[in-house]
């Protein structure tokens, strides 16, 4: 069975986006009030797929108030974390440089949506490079939610 989204697994919880029906227990973010969230990443496979009883986990943390959620729709880049080189952590090293100091280091930091498009370029990059590969397909595989010019430096 293909996983269908809908929830993320953290360290010990399993969090689904909203409860199935009224008065299901467990851990879901439906009701929580994330008003203060700027962005949240999800670089989980099927973050940004909508189960059709748990609905999406992306999309559900902008409903709870974030200004902005990325997800994936299908694989996206799960981390090895016995391998510093790998294309996934190129990838989130890229996102975040981007955000944080601007995709040349210049210190004019990104918006989401370029600094997501600047990840995929390093991907595509560091792939055709060390590989010679084409673009691993899960890299463009995001979706953001909420407001894609958001950026987090400086931050509210």
């Amino acid at each position: 069975m293909a996983p269908s989204g809908g929830a993320i697994v953290s360290a010990t919880r399993l969090i689904h986006a909203r409860r199935p029906q009224p008065g299901a227990t467990g851990n879901f973010l439906e009701g929580l009030n994330l008003r203060n969230l700027l962005l949240a990443v999800y670089g989980a496979c099927y973050s940004a797929t909508t189960d059709p009883m748990y609905g999406n986990i992306a999309q559900q943390t902008v409903i709870q108030g974030a200004r902005t959620a990325v997800g994936f729709d299908g694989y996206g880049p799960g981390f090895d974390q016995n391998d510093p080189g790998s294309l996934h952590r190129w990838w989130s090293n890229a996102l975040w440089q981007a955000l944080a100091v601007g995709p040349d280091g210049n210190g004019s930091p990104a918006t989401i949506q370029d600094a997501l498009e600047h990840a995929v370029r390093v991907v595509r990059e560091r792939s055709q490079t060390l590989l010679m590969q084409d673009n691993p397909w899960w890299s463009e595989n995001y979706q953001i939610f909420g407001d894609k010019t958001v950026r987090i430096v400086p931050a509210r």
